[in-house]
């Protein structure tokens, strides 16, 4: 409408000064005229781009025609992990690692070996639940996932210089607020639905928190140099072990769900 009552401005002024132009700035005056709809009528790209941009839910069916409760099924599967401390520990396939440590004109040889995840805790959704197609026309559910603590423990030999044992024993070291983004896909078996792990990628490393060293010989000072030497060693790529081990949680409560509950036929 603003469009409309511009031209007809446009058109009325135009007659009122038609006596007082020459007709070269008259068809001016014409092209104008004849122009100023299509420019109105012109969409903007902000309109554009608003338009296309579409948001999908979980539980609208994907390209596949699937239609999955993605929200509920990752809820149920957080419900079944067995987070159990103490019980049992994974192997995280740490690489070992060796170093010496002066103190009070004495030098101690270290070995760390045997890394493993030993429990996590407080596992929640992160944000939004996503169902999409993949490319081979299954359906992926794809979920952050955060860990409110992890526990990784090494096995520890002291040596001293001339190579006699000095103690051995173990370090737990203990990270807090890790977030991985957790893949799982969904395929059709025999007009049945069966869901396996497909990936488990780090996104923070989280924050390193206390680190525990059982010695009974060594006395306080040394062990406290003993965890300063070894702070690179136990951050470095320690996403990623927890990760490794947060697969081995997950296999086994997919494991216990039936993702086919929460499919829409």
């Amino acid at each position: 409408m603003v469009g409309v009552r511009l031209v007809h401005q446009l058109a009325t002024s135009l007659l009122e000064i038609n006596k007082q132009i020459n007709p070269a700035n008259m068809k001016l005056f014409l092209v104008l005229l004849l122009a100023a709809p299509l420019v109105l009528a012109k969409p903007s790209q902000k309109n554009i781009r608003q338009g296309s941009n579409t948001e999908s839910k979980d539980d609208d069916p994907d390209e596949s025609g699937v239609t999955i409760n993605g929200l509920s099924y990752i809820y149920e599967i957080v419900s079944q992990l067995d987070l159990k401390d103490g019980e049992s520990s994974i192997n995280i396939h740490a690489p070992d690692y060796e170093n010496s440590v002066e103190s009070d004109n004495d030098t101690y040889d270290i070995l760390v070996s045997n890394g493993r995840l030993r429990s996590i805790k407080g596992v929640e959704c992160a944000g939004d639940v996503a169902v999409v197609a993949g490319d081979d026309g299954d359906s992926v559910i794809l979920s952050n996932l955060t860990i409110s603590e992890a526990v990784l423990t090494y096995k520890y030999i002291v040596n001293g210089s001339d190579g006699e044992l000095i103690e051995e024993g173990r370090l737990e070291s203990h990270i807090y607020t890790v977030e991985d983004a957790v893949s799982v896909r969904v395929q059709k078996h025999n007009h049945k639905y069966k869901a396996k792990l497909e990936d488990v990628e780090p996104i923070s490393n989280g924050i390193i928190g206390d680190v525990k060293m059982s010695h009974k010989v060594l006395d306080d000072a040394v062990v406290t140099e003993m965890i300063s030497s070894l702070q690179s060693y136990l951050t470095q790529d320690v996403d990623k072990y927890i990760a490794e081990g947060f697969k081995e949680y997950l296999h086994s409560a997919i494991g216990k769900t039936d993702v086919d509950d929460y499919i829409k036929k």
